[in-house]
């Protein structure tokens, strides 16, 4: 293929995890379960207010994650693994500094 001037590029599988779009979809779901008694007329006026509820700041926060996790799979680490878990769950608390236990992570 490459000998006739095609280039062959191979993408990650899809994975649900690795699509904001989709940690979006689960909370307007959640909202929709709570809130709706499954008639279709209820489902037309549920939904639409499912997805107008989510504030913007959770639909970055979503984005964000991906982007951690993202940047997880680029330095090779193991998903579920300690270290993975370390690089995308963690939070700081104050936006000026980085705590000490941070600064030898990889």
């Amino acid at each position: 293929i490459e000998a006739a001037g095609h280039l062959v590029i191979f993408y990650p599988v899809y994975h649900c995890k690795l699509n904001f779009i989709e940690y979006y979809w689960g909370r307007a779901k959640l909202y929709t379960c709570a809130h709706c008694e499954y008639l279709f007329p209820a489902l037309v006026h549920t939904v639409p207010e499912a997805l107008v509820q989510m504030s913007d700041r959770l639909i970055f926060k979503y984005y964000q994650r991906v982007l951690q996790m993202m940047d997880a799979y680029q330095n090779n680490l193991v998903y579920s693994s300690k270290d993975f878990k370390r690089h995308v769950f963690t939070y700081y608390s104050l936006h000026r500094c980085i705590p000490e236990s941070a600064h030898n992570v990889t």
